[in-house]
Formats: C-alpha cells, sequence, structure tokens
C-alpha cells in the first residue's frame, strides 16, 4: 500500500489506514516546518494537509480532530502561532477542494 494512493473506501485494513495516518502527519510536520516563516508556503502545506486527508476518504471533522497535534508539534513560534491559527480559520471549503465541480468535457456544464 502506497501512502500516496491510499483510500480508505477502497481499503478497509485498519493497519493500512494507521499507516497512512503516520505518513500523513509526517508529511504536513515536515512540510509545516520547512515553511516556517513564509505565510504563502505554510498555507499551502496545510491545504495539502486536508487534500491528502479527503483525497483518502477520511472526513473533513475527523482531519480537524488532528490538527491541535500537529499545529502543537509545529512547535511554531509565539509571533507566528496566532497568525497560523488565524489562517487556519480563514481556509474554505473550496480551498480543500470539498464540494468543487468540474466541467464535464462532454457536457461543457
Amino acid at each position: 500500500m502506497s501512502p500516496e494512493t491510499y483510500n480508505r473506501v477502497q481499503n478497509s485494513s485498519q493497519e493500512d489506514f494507521d499507516r497512512f495516518l503516520d505518513w500523513l502527519f509526517s508529511q504536513t510536520l515536515g512540510e509545516v516546518r520547512g515553511a516556517r516563516g513564509d505565510g504563502g508556503a505554510t498555507r499551502a502545506a496545510w491545504i495539502r494537509f486536508f487534500r491528502r486527508g479527503l483525497a483518502a476518504g477520511l472526513l473533513l471533522d475527523e482531519l480537524m480532530t488532528h490538527v491541535p497535534e500537529l499545529f502543537r508539534r509545529a512547535q511554531y513560534s509565539d509571533d507566528d502561532g496566532p497568525k497560523v491559527q488565524a489562517m487556519l480559520k480563514q481556509l474554505n471549503l473550496a480551498q480543500l477542494g470539498v464540494g468543487v465541480q468540474r466541467k464535464s468535457r462532454e457536457t461543457g456544464a
């Protein structure tokens, strides 16, 4: 099982799910730590966290339960922490890829 292609709907293995979550945490922490001080890169890293999780079949509510731990482990400075929290609160569903409908080539709709 490749974490990048994991999908809970297609794979009911608890072991694979746990492996995916470990991978998602590791990827996200590396990205948010590497983006410190760059607001755009930080925003992009958090959006990737949500998009990866949603693509794997997790619910937005489930992903939100992991945000406090990821935030804590990211070890933001006293100056950056509130800025990142405010940015996270401003993310909307369309930015996370939820409810986005793509035009069909056949219908043009």
